[in-house]
């Protein structure tokens, strides 16, 4: 189970891309992904949800357009950390969805501090939105919606967190231990039973057959979601 989080690299420099990755690794609380070509940032991005993206200026200079028509068009609003030389010029067409420019050479104490800061400022923005299956969900209001229809979904407070946890799984199992550790804490008073109800109402709203799990998913590992 990896719950780090997670933050996809493209970096036309390969030392410095490695560098940041290992970097980043060491700290373990992240999860680096490498991405050598624009076309490999649009399909992670499509693929998983990312809690940042840092980007080579150099390399969205010369997408522009595929910039302009995915990532400032996209739902998505995870926070995106540019790298520039010093003579590189910043285009118009960033300034909407770049949070911040960082000048070559990079000290890594400052990078740090900087992804730990647009992290959980987006964490607790309601600009957060996590891919489920058919469905996205909006941590900052406890709200579901499936896509192509206008009905919204109210979760729970405590709803609310075990989506958010499972969700930092990428598609592992938790464990029913975790769960009740990371969102009820220490509390003697609070058993499985409380966790299973929690599943069973969340299903009941998610699930087209909760009978047959296809989102919420049980293992004898714990729970997990069906990205």
């Amino acid at each position: 189970m990896n719950l780090n989080k997670k933050i996809l690299i493209t970096e036309n420099d390969e030392s410095l891309r490695y560098s940041l990755m290992e970097q980043l690794e060491i700290e373990k609380e992240f999860t680096a992904i490498e991405a050598h070509t624009f076309h490999e940032v649009l399909e992670h991005l499509k693929m998983k949800t990312f809690d940042l993206f840092i980007a080579d200026l150099k390399l969205l200079h010369a997408n522009q357009k595929k910039f302009r028509e995915s990532i400032l068009m996209s739902k998505s609003k995870i926070p995106i950390i540019c790298l520039m030389d010093t003579n590189d010029e910043i285009s118009v067409i960033f300034e909407e969805r770049v949070n911040l420019y960082i000048k070559k050479p990079i000290r890594f104490s400052e990078l740090l501090r900087e992804i730990k800061n647009q992290i959980s400022n987006y964490e607790q923005s309601r600009d957060l939105v996590i891919k489920i299956g058919r469905y996205d969900f909006f941590p900052a209001s406890g709200e579901i919606k499936e896509r192509g229809f206008q009905k919204v979904i109210k979760l729970t407070e405590k709803e609310t967190d075990i989506i958010k946890l499972l969700s930092r799984a990428n598609g592992s199992y938790v464990s029913k231990e975790t769960l009740l550790k990371e969102i009820w804490g220490y509390n003697s008073k609070v058993t499985t039973h409380t966790l299973e109800t929690h599943i069973y109402r969340l299903r009941k709203k998610l699930e087209k057959n909760p009978s047959n799990a296809l989102i919420v998913v049980t293992g004898t590992e714990g729970y997990k979601l069906m990205c």
